[in-house]
């Protein structure tokens, strides 16, 4: 999980479907919705 909080871009790439939110699916739940 730590690589995501230092790569958030990652998270960002996985979770294309909320760009908006790309930001925040750095949390360790995935998406905040």
């Amino acid at each position: 999980m730590n690589a995501l909080l230092k790569r958030p871009a990652i998270a960002a790439a996985t979770n294309q479907k909320e760009p908006e939110r790309a930001e925040y699916c750095f949390i360790p739940t995935g998406n905040p919705a």
